[in-house]
């Protein structure tokens, strides 16, 4: 099935329709696409789920539609980095009060092992009063069950609203950028550029004043040390610590040659 010309018929079609439901269309032509492909192209419906998932970017009426955030969640399973796309469609106001869009969400983290920012997509959920909230409390029952013996997600407990909503701020890129089907693709959205922030070692907590960033604007911190360093049984070290470590390892050598009279004092340094 060539279906980036049955893409652009369906479109062609609709933009002459008069109903005021579009996205039922939508939920149509997907069903009807569906069922044409074959086990081995059951893939590229991920061209016709994005296409919807940008089409109704900018329609208020259906940001918290079960439909919508399900085609969501769908489109955002094609993804090498789902989570990119949820956070996109979160800031844009999508899902704000759909619990599917949180528990989505918050299994990708944990899927990565980013528990603390799991957690924190649930308490989220829950300000937010997510519907429906039962399945919610279901759900992050569940995941303090899973993940009860983690430090990291205990001490999420005394953290700051402002301070969770850095956790979550993983926004960033999808997986590729589908051609557009419509003849006026300037009138389109386009996903955003990389935009990540990513928080490492003890010290999350104090985060530096981050610039302004305009509209269009990119922001990106950038590990300057060895992330591996850091790390010491299942722990982390901070940067004192890491130096200590460090300098009593090089007494210990210097001890050990020393014992076996094979250690040589460094030369003075000269300017």
């Amino acid at each position: 099935m060539d279906i980036r010309t049955s893409l652009e018929t369906f479109e062609a079609r609709l933009s002459s329709d008069t109903g005021d439901d579009p996205l039922e269309q939508w939920d149509r032509y997907v069903g009807f696409v569906e069922k044409k492909l074959s086990p081995e192209e059951k893939h590229v419906i991920s061209v016709v789920l994005e296409r919807l998932v940008q089409t109704f970017l900018q329609q208020n009426r259906y940001y918290n539609d079960a439909r919508y955030i399900n085609y969501c969640i769908r489109c955002a399973s094609y993804y090498t980095e789902p989570i990119n796309l949820y956070s996109y469609i979160y800031e844009k106001g999508i899902g704000i009060r759909a619990a599917a869009l949180y528990i989505a969400w918050a299994e990708q983290f944990e899927k990565q092992g980013l528990l603390p920012q799991a957690d924190t997509v649930y308490q989220r959920a829950m300000e937010n009063q997510a519907e429906p909230g039962e399945l919610v409390l279901q759900q992050y029952r569940l995941f303090q069950a899973r993940t009860s013996q983690s430090p990291i997600v205990a001490a999420e407990a005394g953290r700051s609203p402002l301070q969770n909503s850095q956790l979550i701020n993983q926004k960033g890129r999808p997986r590729e950028t589908i051609p557009q089907q419509c003849k006026d693709p300037e009138d389109l959205e386009q996903f955003p550029v990389d935009k990540t922030i990513r928080i490492i070692s003890r010290s999350e907590n104090s985060l530096p004043n981050q610039p302004k960033q305009g509209p269009t604007g990119s922001l990106q911190f950038v590990s300057m040390y060895c992330v591996d360093d850091l790390v010491c049984k299942g722990s982390e070290l901070c940067f004192e610590e890491l130096r200590s470590y460090r300098y009593f390892e090089k007494v210990k050598q210097q001890e050990e040659l020393r014992k076996w009279g094979m250690y040589q004092p460094p030369l003075p340094q000269h300017c």
